[in-house]
């Protein structure tokens, strides 16, 4: 064979290399890196505290969001005194809140120490501040996901409508 005609051959068998590696990059579906997609999901936690009639009362570490039937679990269960039948266990929990499992014919089951984060609190947990009504409550949420956490407690009366007043009326209700 002469020069030229390997030339030729060469070159054609590199053209379509080359082009089999474009289609290949071409075909081949785009894959999402799913640290990427971790980054963007910030679970925060929540501290709360059961007493009473569990098995392992204490504090408990729990995803925000949770529920009191998550917390009811993770603390090893009911004992056969308790009384869980006044418990909402579907309610959400807040963070710094205590919850007691009376005894069977104890008067209900109590709801202490509620503190609400205000930088996690759905519009139904704020509007259980006094003094915070829907719109409030609302207007607290829209605040926060314009610009960003409160950094402390005072800050809430950057919110429109929160007055000094009412901020002292709710200071002790509150954490960030």
């Amino acid at each position: 064979m002469n020069k030229k005609k390997i030339i030729i051959i060469v070159s054609v068998v590199a053209f379509l290399v080359i082009i089999g590696i474009i289609i290949s990059l071409i075909d081949k579906p785009k894959v999402e890196d799913p640290i990427d997609d971790q980054r963007e999901i910030i679970i925060e936690n929540i501290v709360v505290e059961i007493k009473g009639e569990v098995y392992n009362p204490g504090l408990y570490i729990l995803e925000q969001g949770s529920r009191i039937n998550d917390l009811i679990e993770l603390s090893g269960g009911f004992t056969k005194d308790a009384n869980g039948t006044d418990l909402n266990l579907a309610k959400v929990l807040s963070d710094g809140e205590v919850i007691i499992v009376s005894k069977k014919g104890a008067s209900g089951t109590i709801i202490e120490s509620k503190i609400i984060n205000i930088n996690y609190a759905t519009v139904e947990q704020l509007m259980e501040l006094s003094g915070i009504g829907e719109t409030k409550a609302k207007a607290i949420v829209t605040y926060r996901e314009q610009n960003g956490r409160f950094k402390k407690i005072e800050d809430i009366m950057n919110v429109s409508g929160i007055s000094n007043a009412l901020f002292e009326r709710i200071k002790e209700q509150i954490t960030v």
